[in-house]
């Protein structure tokens, strides 16, 4: 059986030989070569060049199965991508769920790497200062909206649904000579250029409507926020957009009474012509930002505690109840335990934090579970203790907004 398969390898190796010498081969040129070479490896391999569908990861060159079941997926230019950008400072941090961080390495090629990197997107994201507005536009799961300011997975919202990534601004070109990104074809083309050559990505006819709204003026570069009374503030930045949109998306009522709509199309904007609740809302959807990108202050004044020493491995999780008898006694204060193995858990959690979902995510669950055989870190514990604020945060500003929205539809 060795000596089948290193002649299979050889021959392999002589063919692409060839193929190299005749001076004008391609990738796909070397794939019959490749996909005979897999099959011979053994018995009742099947390689499929170019499978229809797609991965996580993007669109495969070859899917791999022994019989009907799937092994595996080859992606013949991930190699030479990272031999070809060895060094280049390309370890970057990636949304992959809502709150869940991870690293990546991300050149931008197509089918390298990362299969399909939407590098046309992502740039805006990796340039300079920014952040992204992540919805869908079809969904099966609950309708949500969140928040980037880096690289963002395709299912960082939604979990069966492909995510669509609305960066704030755009940048003018890409850092990579030849692959130059066209303005025009965005929003951005109609504003002149600001901070880092950066443009809102904003439709002007859109920016028009809430100007003649409000009888505010807008400016393309985001003015200081000196101050937010009604009266004495005369013009609204990109950033303010921004934060009013999202406050919007996440008021309770809107989503309610736009449930049936936003499962099948883009989520519509209502605009107000009231001056104090426009900057109110800008306020809270400001805050709600701050908390999902983790950077309010908020997150660090812990709900929870994580009292006991042990192994820090997560084995299987599971949610205990408070107490019904101290939730009686004192239940503004008590909260049920996660548990994280059969000894260790954090305390405080109430179940309606526990329950919290983005898009189709029970946040706090899923967290813990894509780190099933894991030893969490003093790092990772942390982090969990400041997503659990973040939550408890964002289901009191979500009330904040319907408090503030009196009135639906909005005038």
């Amino acid at each position: 059986m060795l000596n089948k398969r290193l002649e299979a390898i050889a021959a392999y190796l002589k063919q692409v030989g060839k193929d190299l010498a005749r001076g004008d081969s391609t990738e796909h040129t070397h794939r019959p070569a490749l996909q005979q070479l897999v099959q011979q490896l053994h018995k009742g391999i099947v390689c499929v060049n170019e499978p229809k569908g797609s991965t996580a990861a993007g669109h495969p060159d070859m899917k791999v199965l022994l019989g009907e079941t799937p092994l595996g997926f080859i992606v013949a230019r991930a190699a030479g991508d990272v031999r070809e950008h060895r060094g280049a400072g390309l370890v970057r941090r990636l949304l992959y769920r809502p709150f869940d961080l991870r690293w990546t390495w991300y050149s931008g090629v197509t089918r390298g790497f990362i299969g399909t990197p939407s590098l046309p997107r992502m740039f805006h994201l990796l340039t300079g200062s920014n952040v992204a507005l992540i919805t869908t536009r079809q969904t099966q799961d609950q309708w949500d909206a969140f928040v980037a300011n880096g690289l963002c997975g395709h299912t960082a919202c939604a979990a069966y649904d492909i995510n669509c990534t609305l960066p704030l601004y755009v940048y003018p070109e890409v850092s990579r000579p030849g692959e130059q990104q066209r303005l025009e074809d965005t929003e951005g083309s109609h504003w002149p250029a600001g901070k880092d050559g950066r443009r809102p990505n904003l439709s002007p006819k859109f920016v028009e409507e809430m100007e003649q709204k409000l009888g505010l003026k807008f400016v393309p570069e985001q003015p200081e926020a000196v101050s937010r009374k009604p009266s004495a503030v005369s013009a609204f930045g990109p950033e303010d957009v921004f934060n009013y949109i999202y406050a919007v998306f996440h008021s309770p009522i809107y989503r309610k009474r736009h449930a049936e709509f936003l499962k099948i199309d883009f989520p519509r904007v209502p605009l107000t012509s009231d001056k104090k609740l426009f900057w109110k809302l800008v306020a809270l959807g400001r805050e709600l930002v701050a908390l999902h990108l983790l950077e309010s202050p908020t997150v660090n004044d812990y709900a929870t505690k994580y009292p006991k020493k042990g192994s820090d491995t997560v084995e299987q999780v599971r949610y205990v109840e408070p107490d019904s008898e101290a939730v009686s006694r004192k239940p503004s204060a008590v909260g049920g335990r996660v548990f994280i193995n059969d000894d260790q858990y954090f305390e405080g959690v109430k179940p309606e934090w526990f329950e919290f979902h983005i898009g189709g995510y029970q946040v706090l669950q899923k967290w813990l579970k894509d780190r099933k055989g894991r030893k969490l870190s003093n790092d990772d514990i942390t982090h969990y203790q400041r997503v659990v604020v973040a939550i408890k945060e964002t289901i009191r500003l979500r009330s904040e907004i319907d408090k503030a929205i009196t009135k639906w539809p909005m005038t």
